[in-house]
C-alpha cells in the first residue's frame, strides 16, 4: 500500500491570499439634505440612530452598540459644524473674529464663498469639550462656566467621547486616558472593554441631547446680549430684521416648538431690551 503524498507547505502562507477588490467609492457619495436648523437635524440624526439599537440586537453584537456610540458623537459632532458656520453668516462680530484665520485656497473651490468658514473645522474634531470650547471662544468669543447647565452637561458629553475613542480606535478596549477619564482604576481598565446595552446607548444619547440644548441656548443668548452691549440693533423691526431673523432661524428649534412662532414675534418680545440699551447711552 503506498503512501500519501506529503503535503509541499509554503513557510510564508501564514493566512489565504488577498482578493482583488475594484473600490468606487464615489458610488456612496449622494447629495445632503438638511432637515432644518441645526438642533433640528441633530434631533433627527440621534432618533434614527436610537431605532437601530434594539435590545436583542445590542444584547447579540457588543459591535454594534460600540458603532451607535460613534453615531451619536457624530451626529453632535456634526451640529457643532453647522451652528458655528451659521454664526459666522449671520453674526458680524463673528466674522470680525476670524477674519485674520487661514484656511486652504482650495476650500473656497470647493466649499464656495458662503460655507467657506468650513475650512476653518477640516482639521477639527468636535469629539472632546476642549475643542468645543476652543473653537466657541474662538468665533464668539463666548465661555461658559464648569458649574453651570453647560458646563455639567459637557462634562457628560465627554464621558460619551471616551466610550468613542475607545470603540473607534481599539475595538471598545479602554486605554490609561479614556479609563482614568471614566474614573476606572488601572488595574481594572487592562481587562475592560466597552459593551453599550439599551439602557446606556439612551443615556449617552441624553448626555448627548443635553449638552446640544445647552449649547444652543447658551450660545444664542450669549450672542443676543453681545448684540444689545454694542448697540447692534436698534430698535426697529425694520432695521433690525436683517440681523435678528437669521440668528433666530439659525438656532430656533421646530421640533421643540417653545420659541415664538415667527422671528418678528420674538423681535418683539426683545424689544424691551433693545430699547433699555438704547436709552442707556
Amino acid at each position: 500500500m503506498s503512501r500519501p503524498a506529503r503535503k509541499s507547505w509554503d513557510w510564508g502562507a501564514v493566512n489565504s491570499p488577498p482578493e482583488p477588490v475594484l473600490l468606487d467609492i464615489s458610488k456612496c457619495c449622494l447629495p445632503a439634505t438638511s432637515t432644518g436648523s441645526p438642533i433640528d437635524s441633530f434631533y433627527d440624526t440621534s432618533a434614527h440612530t436610537l431605532t437601530l439599537g434594539a435590545p436583542e440586537a445590542l444584547e447579540a453584537s457588543p459591535t454594534l452598540g460600540r458603532l451607535l456610540i460613534l453615531g451619536l458623537v457624530t451626529g453632535t459632532e456634526a451640529y457643532f459644524r453647522a451652528l458655528l458656520l451659521g454664526v459666522t453668516s449671520v453674526c458680524p462680530f463673528a466674522r470680525e473674529a476670524i477674519s485674520d484665520e487661514s484656511v486652504a485656497f482650495g476650500s473656497i473651490d470647493y466649499y464656495g464663498p458662503d460655507q467657506v468658514a468650513l475650512g476653518l473645522f477640516e482639521n477639527t474634531s468636535f469629539a472632546s469639550v476642549a475643542a468645543i470650547e476652543k473653537r466657541t471662544k474662538q468665533i464668539t468669543g463666548l465661555k461658559w462656566s464648569q458649574n453651570d447647565s453647560l458646563g455639567v452637561a459637557a462634562t457628560n458629553f465627554e464621558q460619551v467621547c471616551h466610550m468613542r475613542h475607545a470603540a473607534v480606535h481599539a475595538q471598545g478596549v479602554l486605554n490609561r486616558g479614556n479609563a482614568r477619564a471614566l474614573g476606572i482604576s488601572r488595574a481594572d481598565a487592562a481587562r475592560l472593554h466597552v459593551v453599550v446595552d439599551m439602557a446606556h446607548l439612551h443615556l449617552a444619547a441624553k448626555a448627548c441631547t443635553s449638552l446640544v440644548k445647552a449649547y444652543n441656548l447658551f450660545i444664542f443668548k450669549g450672542l443676543l446680549q453681545k448684540w444689545l452691549d454694542h448697540k447692534l440693533l436698534v430698535g426697529s423691526w425694520q432695521q433690525d430684521k436683517r440681523y435678528f431673523a437669521p440668528l433666530f432661524e439659525l438656532f430656533r428649534s421646530r421640533v421643540d416648538d417653545v420659541a415664538p412662532g415667527s422671528a418678528y414675534h420674538a423681535y418683539r418680545a426683545l424689544h424691551p431690551s433693545i430699547l433699555r440699551r438704547i436709552t442707556a447711552r
